[in-house]
This record gives structure tokens, C-alpha cells and sequence, in this order.
């Protein structure tokens, strides 16, 4: 933001921070007030039933074949593990949206400005729309904060919410979660971040991590997924090809509120092979070549353990590999396909050994 722009902000601080604190705090007066008022009385559904007001199909992230993930104006969720490419795919929206004439803006929690830009060229947003069309904040005051700084963080977030018309990207929400004092298992700091960062117009992707001690879905309150009016994808990394290389993820679809998604997918939600490569980001439909893939992390953790463990059962490699039983079943398939192991026991007891090299 420019003096200029602070300036500008500053005039119109105390209302501004009167009608975002309507969102961010179920402590204050003024959300008391809102939510004993507004979101109690009936809604005008005429628009609706005119069809003045739909719901607008996918649109960006589009893949190879044409199929999109994120919805225009609606909330989304990119959850995996680390270096599961999830940020990539949300720089990858940025682009579509700019290249459609759009603006973008990327709040990052937990990276830092080199690596932003560095990203940013390599996916293919134009230097002159990168800090332009592409907007980048790194906050560091929460928009609770009290006294004066709480007040210009929340003028602050409004001005550039009211300059963004195609996606907000928010990068790292258990940071966010730090960074405000909410716990990321409770269920009431999960409905004050989408309160929070709630916003009419663009989409809204969040970046958040795979709950590993729950074994599935993503960190912290089920109120987080429950709450969701868009989608949620899940991302796998298969591929680790570090700077200069090559990397691929798995993209699931695990929550879709409009079917849009679901409608074309298949029924284990597989929607798409995320590359990162030199030349920039692609989604891919995917195919049986890429499960022949020898750089797949999922085969190299069964391979090593069949080897390490002869003989060894479909659950002790489960268990071995560390990679869970869903995914334990596609790198057995795949390492199998690729001539490294076989079954030498039966269909339901399974005998794993490792194939000699000719």
C-alpha cells in the first residue's frame, strides 16, 4: 500500500473497522448485534428464483482437458502434507485470473517475498502484473488487534479486499490461526477464521495442512470442511523433483457443495495430476502411464519395505510403509505393474517379495 493509499485508509478507518468487526470477533458488541439482527431475518429469494443469482460453475485451475476446480466467489480448501504443491496450484489460479483481466491477492502467512516472485514467473504471471494485478501482503498484526494497530490492520484488509475481484489466496492457515491466538482444534476459532475471511465477490482459496493424527482430512475442527460453500482438494505429492526438476502431486476433490466437480469425476474423487515443471504449472487428466512413474514416493516406501521384509502381508506393508491403507493398495498395483514385486500368496493373503533383477 502506497502513503497515498494509507492515507486513504486512515479517512475511512473507524467505518471500516465498524463493518469488519461484524465479521472477525464473536467477542465485540458489533458481531453480537449481527448476529442477533441480520442473519436472523428472512431472505429475499426472488433473485434466486428469477435466476438473477446462480451458482456459477468452476472456472479457474483449469485442466489440460478443459475441466475446472475453483468456483468464481465461492471458499475453497487446498489441504496435504508438506511440499505437496499446494501453493503452486493456488499461484496457478492467480494466473488464469489475471490472464482473464481480474485482479488477485495473495496473503502469505509462512513465506516470504524472493520466493513469492520467484514462483510467480516461473508459473507465468507477467513482471508487470506481479505487486499489480497480483497483490502480495504479509501480515503480521492480527485484524483482532485492539487500540489503534487493529483498526488500520482491518482498514488495511478491507481496501484490498475491495480491490480484489477474482481470488483471495490465503497461505498457511494454521500460521493465521497463530497469528490471531485461535486454537486449531476448536470449533468456535473455526467459525471466527471463516467469519473472519468471509468475502462478497472473489473466490477464496486456503492453504492448510493433512490432519496426520486424525488419518485423514484436513488440521484441526471438522467445523472448518462442515461450514465450506465451495470445494475442498486434497493434494498427494507423488513426485519430488526439487528446483529444476520435475514435481507431481495427485489432486482429490473431498468436498464439493455444488457437484459441479463431482459430477464429472470419478467416485474416489481423482481429478487430476498437478505438474510443476521448469516451463510452469499444469493439470493434467492423468493416466496409466503416470502410475508407472519410478520417482513415485508411494512405490519407493513399498519396494524398500518388501525388500527389507520378504513375505511380508498386505497390512505389515500398510503398517511398514507408512502410507496408509488407500494408498498402500496403489503403490502395490503400481510397483506390481512396473515388474519390482510380486504376490506369491493369494488374493486375500497376501505374500509380498521383491522381483530378482536380471
Amino acid at each position: 500500500m502506497t502513503d497515498d493509499d494509507r492515507k486513504g485508509s486512515s479517512r475511512f478507518a473507524k467505518g471500516a473497522d465498524k463493518k469488519v468487526d461484524a465479521m472477525i470477533d464473536a467477542q465485540q458488541l458489533t458481531e453480537e448485534r449481527y448476529e442477533q439482527g441480520a442473519t436472523w431475518s428472512a431472505v429475499d429469494l426472488d433473485p434466486f428464483k428469477r435466476g438473477e443469482q446462480v451458482v456459477d460453475p468452476p472456472k479457474f485451475l483449469v485442466r489440460k482437458d478443459g475441466r475446472s476446480l475453483i468456483y468464481p466467489g465461492r471458499p475453497h480448501v487446498f489441504y496435504g502434507e508438506s511440499e505437496s504443491l499446494k501453493s503452486w496450484a493456488a499461484l496457478e489460479v492467480c494466473r488464469e485470473v489475471v490472464a482473464e483481466g481480474l485482479t488477485a491477492l495473495y496473503v502469505d502467512f509462512e513465506g516470504s517475498e524472493p520466493s513469492f516472485v520467484e514462483r510467480c514467473r516461473l508459473v507465468g504471471v507477467p513482471d508487470g502484473m506481479i505487486g499489480g494485478a497480483l497483490r502480495y501482503v504479509r501480515p503480521s498484526v492480527p485484524l483482532t488487534a485492539v487500540g489503534d494497530a487493529g483498526v488500520l490492520a482491518r482498514a488495511e484488509w478491507l481496501f484490498e479486499v475491495e480491490a480484489t475481484s477474482g481470488v483471495i489466496v490465503l497461505d498457511g492457515v494454521s500460521e493465521c490461526y497463530a497469528l490471531h491466538g485461535w486454537e486449531i482444534n476448536k470449533a468456535e476459532d473455526a467459525a471466527r477464521f471463516q467469519r473472519t475471511f468471509a468475502v462478497e465477490g472473489p473466490a477464496t482459496v486456503s492453504i492448510d495442512h493433512t490432519a496426520k493424527e486424525a488419518g485423514r482430512g484436513v488440521l484441526g475442527s471438522q467445523h472448518k470442511r462442515a461450514g465450506l460453500d465451495g470445494a475442498e482438494y486434497e493434494f498427494r505429492s507423488r513426485v519430488r523433483g526439487g528446483r529444476g526438476g520435475e514435481s507431481k502431486a495427485e489432486v482429490f476433490v473431498t468436498k464439493d457443495r455444488h457437484g459441479w466437480v463431482r459430477e464429472w469425476s470419478p467416485s474416489n474423487g481423482f481429478v487430476g495430476n498437478l505438474w510443476v515443471r521448469p516451463d510452469g504449472v499444469a493439470l493434467e487428466a492423468g493416466g496409466f502411464k503416470d502410475m508407472l512413474d519410478p520417482r513415485d514416493d508411494r512405490r519407493d516406501a513399498v519396494v524398500e519395505f518388501v525388500r527389507a521384509n520378504p513375505g511380508a502381508s498386505r497390512r505389515d506393508v500398510a503398517d511398514g510403509a507408512g502410507i496408509g491403507n488407500t494408498e498402500t493398495g496403489d503403490a502395490l498395483k503400481d510397483a506390481t505393474a512396473a515388474g519390482l514385486i510380486e504376490n506369491r500368496g493369494s488374493t486375500t493373503r497376501h505374500a509380498w517379495y521383491a522381483v530378482a533383477e536380471s
